[in-house]
């Protein structure tokens, strides 16, 4: 009978060594679904202010091209340490051609196109790559 008893410890320790093992797996792979997905996250909310950071480089060049029309054709900016370029084409009469190219090091980077009228300062034509 004592030999019976300690049999049936050592098959209880076993399922309960099994059943932790079965739990910490899936513990872990919940954790890692978590990082991944924060991750992810992040990193598409670096992508966004980096466009965003293209979009306002447009706005400021333009800004600056109607109330100095002698402004450079090439204007750099820093937005909260996203470097942003951009280059003003004049077009017509009262058309501006301007490109904004954003970036981030080493892997975030965005493009912002936009036609802009100068005599009013309204935005003809606007695209975002």
């Amino acid at each position: 009978m004592l030999q019976s008893l300690k049999a049936s410890r050592g098959s209880s320790l076993i399922i309960v060594i099994l059943y932790a093992h079965i739990i910490l797996l899936l513990v872990l792979h919940m954790a890692s679904l978590f990082i991944t997905t924060r991750q992810i996250s992040h990193n598409d909310g670096v992508r966004a202010q980096v466009r965003y950071a293209a979009e306002a480089g447009l706005y400021l060049a333009g800004e600056r091209r109607i109330t100095d029309p002698a402004s450079p054709p090439a204007l750099l900016y820093n937005l909260d340490g996203i470097r942003v370029q951009v280059t003003i084409t004049e077009g017509g009469a009262h058309e501006a051609a301007l490109s904004s190219h954003a970036s981030l090091a080493p892997y975030y980077v965005s493009t912002a196109l936009m036609t802009m009228d100068t005599a009013t300062g309204k935005i003809i034509d606007w695209g975002v790559h």
